[in-house]
């Protein structure tokens, strides 16, 4: 009897670590992993054509129209319709696997990449 509870304990301790990465978080879906770059694409779910972008942009123009944007997890980028920033605009905060859930539905006129709020001021 004891030689079973001991079997069946060894058993648990080898599938642990299997166990233990299973239940690890994974990154979203499409998430960038170079911090301050947005990352536009031509195809919902991160797929086709893409544009890197690394600073802000107000007069943005992409040779295609934009279907999914990919950011680095606590990046945060202000999107805006029209050029130099001007409303309506959004917060990007994640990445997006279909644009028009937040009505981009081909060009952007401007993007901004923003501090991080919970930084501290210097």
């Amino acid at each position: 009897m004891k030689k079973i509870v001991l079997a069946l304990a060894l058993a648990g301790l080898a599938t642990a670590p299997a166990i233990a990465q299973r239940r690890a978080a994974p990154p979203p879906p499409g998430a960038h992993d170079i911090a301050g770059e947005l990352v536009l694409f031509s195809e919902p779910n991160f797929a086709g054509q893409r544009q890197i972008v690394n600073r802000d942009s107000p007069a943005l123009s992409t040779p295609f129209a934009i279907r999914s944007l990919s950011i680095k997890p606590g990046d945060r980028w202000k999107i805006c319709a029209s050029r130099n920033f001007q409303a309506p605009c959004t917060i990007l905060t994640r990445p997006i696997a279909d644009a028009g859930i937040i009505g981009v539905t081909g060009q952007v006129g401007s993007i901004q990449l923003l501090p991080d709020p919970n930084a501290a001021a210097n």
